[in-house]
């Protein structure tokens, strides 16, 4: 029997963004070198990159008890770490095998919330500036969550540089001009604003900064854009043809490298780790207007790492995301200084060890 110490990820790939999930789960296994790490992977997908164990097509708590068992007759299981709300409750009947759980959104029932118990019970974890702006009606404030700092390890900081690296190739494809100014809009969750949406405070910015001829293109999401009448909008307006769809949802990380400046709206109440777009955009060099809410409000520290607007009228926003676009001084000083960077090897470690360590706690001492 082999003595390395196991630490076991259930990775959901069936959700939005798993893409990014999966470089994050690879920054943790980066970041403990002392453990051998293997996944349970989830659903379809190309998986995390980590030696694979197994792969279902849903969590369930025979699963985890099944998978858990195998590992154990081969080698000693240090922990387990399941990264979405599914893969924590295929978890809970596994003893006192020290598990986490990394939300991927507020959870939709009581029986998902998490609890206060032993040692030995699951415990979670969350993006902090995403905790920040939660309701209080959601509870957590009475539970025990364990913040995460919004800077992941070199995993992800190198899927950013690969896509910076691919920056033309990207704007190719979707037919864009290499020296376009390009704004990339994203909408994750509700607007601050009863009655106004998440996906019109982004877009509507983003389309007035191109009739205003600030802007050459705006990428968006397909699924945004086929929502909430915005291409039939844009149609409308005339803006249709320099409107291009790129999957920013699924892959922020694969096509952060195509923009210039990203505008985010929303709470990020459904995709917590909507929270890290602001770390992702800076380390690609590519400035950031969010709309004055939580997560952007505890992530972005206005007119140094982003600008925060408010959601309505759009043209002050408009106003704001201006300078960033026809500044090509500002504009050069943010690629030179995220090209430095990197050859440092900064950019793409930092903040590592931190996410790392607030991971994963207290639990590696002594445990298995």
């Amino acid at each position: 029997m082999s003595r390395e110490r196991i630490l076991l990820h259930v990775v959901d790939h069936r959700r939005d963004g798993a893409a990014l999930r999966a470089s994050l789960v690879r920054d943790a296994a980066a970041g403990l070198p002392e453990f051998a790490h293997l996944e349970l992977a989830i659903g379809d997908g190309p998986g995390s990159g980590l030696p694979r164990v197994a792969r279902v097509p849903m969590p369930t708590r025979r699963v985890g008890r099944e998978v858990v068992a195998a590992i154990r007759a081969e080698a000693p299981v240090a922990a387990a770490w399941a990264w979405s709300l599914e893969a924590g409750d295929a978890l809970r009947d596994l003893g006192d095998l020290p598990r986490s759980t990394i939300l991927d959104r507020v959870p939709e029932s009581r029986c998902h919330r998490p609890r206060a118990g032993p040692p030995s019970a699951i415990e979670w974890a969350a993006w902090s500036p995403w905790l920040a702006g939660l309701p209080p009606s959601v509870g957590f404030g009475l539970e025990p969550v364990r913040p995460l700092p919004p800077h992941p390890g070199p995993s992800t900081g190198a899927e950013v540089e690969r896509s910076v690296r691919a920056r033309d190739a990207l704007r190719e494809a979707l037919g864009i001009a290499r020296d376009a100014r390009v704004v990339g809009a994203r909408a994750v969750g509700s607007s601050p604003i009863r009655g106004r949406s998440a996906r019109w405070d982004a877009f509507s910015i983003a389309a007035l900064a191109v009739i205003a001829r600030h802007a050459d293109a705006v990428v968006i999401d397909p699924e945004d854009l086929a929502s909430e009448g915005l291409l039939a909008w844009s149609e409308a307006v005339s803006i249709a043809p320099v409107v291009h769809p790129a999957p920013l949802r699924t892959k922020p990380l694969e096509w952060i490298g195509a923009l210039d400046a990203l505008i985010l709206a929303g709470d990020a109440a459904e995709d917590a780790d909507a929270a890290l777009l602001p770390w992702i955009a800076g380390r690609a060099g590519v400035a950031t207007l969010a709309i004055d809410q939580e997560p952007w409000r505890s992530s972005i520290l206005d007119g140094e790492t982003g600008r925060l607007v408010p959601a309505a009228p759009p043209p002050a926003g408009c106003t704001r995301l201006l300078p960033i676009l026809d500044d090509p001084v500002r504009r050069a000083r943010m690629a030179a200084a995220w090209r430095m960077a990197f050859r440092r090897g900064g950019s793409a470690n930092a903040g590592g060890g931190a996410f790392t360590e607030s991971l994963c706690g207290a639990w590696p001492v002594g445990a298995a």
